[in-house]
């Protein structure tokens, strides 16, 4: 099976709209990056302007880089991939601050299916960035043990939980069913 690094569609998207205004209240700018439950969620509310993109996409561009999805996506997740204990759909409202569109509900998806071992650092390409004590890499290409990411629909990787894989089911899936905002890179697999 084929497996893809999850992004948003930048090229795609000149009428799609951006929430640019956020109130996630007391949580954490980057707990979607956590790979953890999430048990404390109230009253996420992101904002968008109608005037400068009206296009509601599946996959709803923002400024934390959160993967906020609509409700089809949501559904056909749950009704065409075995997701249980993968990830957490977390509700949410977009509004437009322009004041032309009504609300409407969406999801901040929480990935917390993490593998520690899939990335063969031998075959990836990579550079190793320090800032004082810390050490990070940077990634120009994963490549992924399939004996890690067999049976796996959505993930994150242990070592670089900014980036979402998923496998070709859910990029099949997205495809057939035209969900807008979605882009794929395909990832080696060995």
């Amino acid at each position: 099976m084929n497996y893809y690094k999850l992004m948003y569609d930048g090229d795609n998207s000149k009428d799609y709209i951006n929430c640019d205004h956020y109130n996630i209240g007391s949580n954490d700018e980057y707990c979607l990056h956590a790979g953890r439950a999430i048990t404390e969620w109230n009253n996420i509310i992101f904002s968008y302007d109608s005037n400068e993109g009206n296009i509601i996409s599946d996959f709803i561009s923002n400024n934390l880089d959160w993967l906020i999805v609509s409700e089809k996506f949501k559904y056909l997740l749950n009704k065409y991939c075995s997701i249980e204990g993968s990830c957490q759909f977390l509700p949410l409202v977009v509004s437009d601050y322009a004041g032309h569109n009504k609300p409407i509900n969406a999801y901040a998806l929480n990935i917390i299916d993490v593998l520690n071992n899939a990335i063969d650092f031998e075959k990836s390409d990579f550079v190793l960035l320090k800032y004082g004590d810390i050490e990070m890499k940077s990634f120009r290409r994963f490549v992924l043990k399939e004996t890690e990411v067999i049976g796996h629909d959505i993930f994150i990787l242990k070592d670089s939980p900014m980036y979402i894989f998923v496998s070709e089911r859910i990029k099949e899936l997205i495809i057939n069913n035209k969900l807008l905002g979605f882009a794929f890179i395909e990832v080696t697999v060995v």
